[in-house]
């Protein structure tokens, strides 16, 4: 998974430009936005204020590791940030200036910093726009 992460980091960062640079990281690794343990309120946000209940479990578990739900950082920011509430993810994220957290996945043009919400249907659409960046646009399949 951190390979496409990184072609697409790539993509993006190089496509307003005729260069071909990359992020560089000490030891790149891969952040869950949505934690890997949930405290009560990431159940609440997650579920869209739904009662997180046993099928709500389910969908966790199915989105955990998708594409919609990675990011890459650093390893020694990444430790820092455990199950920290999608808002403060979000302000360090924006001061780590994270390429990936900058693109729009949804008709609103909505990014990981700019959505007030990261639920598991902002999974689904980020997973689905990274997912075409990388088959139309990186491998350029059609």
């Amino acid at each position: 998974m951190k390979v496409f992460l990184r072609r697409i980091e790539k993509y993006y960062f190089n496509l307003n430009s005729k260069g071909e640079q990359w992020v560089v990281y000490r030891k790149p690794s891969i952040e869950h936005i949505m934690p890997r343990e949930l405290t009560s309120d990431w159940k609440l946000m997650i579920n869209s204020g739904k009662k997180y209940d046993e099928a709500a479990e389910d969908l966790y578990k199915n989105n955990l590791n998708k594409l919609g739900n990675l990011l890459l950082i650093d390893n020694n920011a990444n430790a820092g940030l455990k199950n920290f509430p999608f808002e403060r993810k979000k302000q360090e994220y924006l001061k780590l200036n994270l390429i990936l957290a900058t693109i729009p996945f949804n008709t609103n043009s909505e990014t990981i910093l700019t959505t007030k919400s990261f639920t598991f249907d902002t999974i689904k659409n980020r997973t689905i726009k990274l997912s075409n960046i990388l088959i139309e646009e990186i491998y350029e399949i059609k």
